[in-house]
């Protein structure tokens, strides 16, 4: 099944960055040498439909071919990367089969929270709804004001607490109020616009220290205190969709 750090805590350690003048995607990980992957270029290696599915030696001059599993309950196909990434992923993180798959760019779930923003926007509502592998939402918004109000909450906060711990794509700086982004249907960057489709809920992924992979109780403990909606949910920071721009890699393990 699909992997994410509540299932191998140690991947908080890699952290990826994308060079789009050269089409590269890089990971890199303590003690492990950095790797690059095309961005533009789809694997060449196939792993079919089961998780149980052998995984040939040779498997980076495997004939191209899709692979299926389910992700938030939805079943999602993909292609997956060679034998030199796994080993990659394997002393990265010390997990064996660990397979990463990039996403078939014809095949798109649905976001549950599509119709929240076809409220706001009707055009395009299809292609809105479209996500690849994310949960809800390609993009999170975060604001550095929450964030400090957040921490100014909990009695001993840690150091390692801090926006790092909501692993945001938007920071905001700390010039508005904490808070106010709750109230935004639309944001504009630049030519940009972004359209919100609410709060995300938030899980015990935010008490993971991402600089060891430590587990704590902070900062969920102090955000259910006050952000706890009726449904029994914390709220915290927004999801936005943008046309046509979606992530595109996850993790397995197979086997």
């Amino acid at each position: 099944g699909y992997i994410n750090q509540k299932k191998v805590v140690n991947l908080c350690t890699i952290r990826p960055s994308i060079d789009l003048e050269n089409g590269k995607l890089y990971l890199e990980a303590p003690d492990v040498e950095r790797i690059s992957i095309p961005l533009y270029e789809f694997p060449k290696r196939s792993v079919l439909g089961s998780p149980d599915a052998p995984i040939s030696e040779d498997a980076d001059s495997a004939e191209s071919d899709e692979m299926s599993h389910k992700i938030c309950g939805d079943v999602c196909t993909g292609y997956a990367y060679g034998s030199q990434i796994t080993k990659w992923f394997y002393e990265a993180t010390g997990v064996d089969r660990l397979i990463l798959v990039r996403r078939n760019p014809k095949d798109n779930r649905t976001s549950q929270l599509g119709s929240f923003a076809r409220s706001f926007d009707s055009s395009n509502s299809q292609q809105k709804d479209k996500i690849s592998f994310s949960n809800e939402s390609p993009f999170l918004l975060i604001s550095q004001s929450s964030v400090a109000d957040l921490l100014s909450r909990i009695s001993s906060p840690s150091p390692f607490i801090g926006e790092s711990s909501f692993r945001a794509n938007i920071i905001l700086d700390g010039n508005a109020p904490p808070y106010i982004e709750d109230t935004w249907k639309k944001i504009n960057i630049g030519e940009h616009e972004f359209i919100s489709l609410g709060g995300c809920n938030r899980c015990r992924m935010i008490t993971i220290d991402q600089s060891s992979g430590a587990y704590g109780v902070e900062p969920l403990r102090t955000l259910s205190h006050y952000r706890r909606s009726e449904k029994g949910r914390v709220p915290l920071f927004l999801f936005l969709v943008f046309l046509f721009l979606f992530l595109f890699l996850f993790l397995f393990l197979l086997g």
